[in-house]
């Protein structure tokens, strides 16, 4: 499959400048000062995560457990709630805001293994410029995106400001599963 990115749907406008004013105003260095299930592979060198959400232990699919910051973002939360509602989630995965840096790059990989058997990744735009691309496909602002992150996979931030994602991982219902790329 070549597409890499499934547009499901455009963010309500009220939800999402709540959520963009809160996550604007985040203090970076203290929220990723909390985080300590911070990523520290190559391929994420030039982002920086707040994770709300991880998987608490790798061998246990559905483990996954709220971070402190997730209770401290309310309109954040109210956006991962309609992500998992718009696409009729069964069980809520990872969450993390992502800020790609300037003209970073994140390396080509894949993400496998029964977690990602089971979790379709989900992506809502918070800060982004035409210049963002997942092998050549933009996300647009401020609309509910589905990554094809089952085979290679990477991006490119090719613009002088910063990228932010909320990223969400949602298990889809099995009979939905296929129109998210698993």
């Amino acid at each position: 499959m070549n597409e890499m990115v499934k547009i499901i749907s455009a963010v309500p406008g009220e939800l999402l400048e709540v959520a963009q004013a809160e996550i604007a105003n985040l203090d970076w260095s203290v929220y990723t000062k909390l985080d300590t299930t911070r990523r520290t592979w190559e391929q994420f060198s030039t982002s920086t995560a707040i994770t709300l959400r991880y998987l608490q232990d790798e061998t246990i699919v559905y483990s996954c457990k709220d971070t402190r910051q997730r209770g401290l973002l309310t309109a954040t939360n109210n956006l991962v709630d309609w992500v998992f509602q718009k696409v009729n989630g069964v069980a809520l995965g990872k969450v993390m805001i992502v800020n790609l840096e300037p003209y970073g790059i994140v390396g080509d990989h894949v993400d496998d293994g029964p977690y990602f058997v089971q979790h379709a990744r989900f992506h809502v735009p918070i800060k982004t410029t035409l210049g963002m691309t997942f092998k050549g496909e933009h996300m647009p602002l401020g609309h509910l995106c589905c990554l094809n992150n089952s085979g290679v996979h990477g991006g490119i931030n090719n613009s002088e400001i910063e990228r932010i994602h909320l990223i969400v991982d949602v298990q889809p219902p099995e009979a939905d599963r296929t129109q998210y790329f698993r």
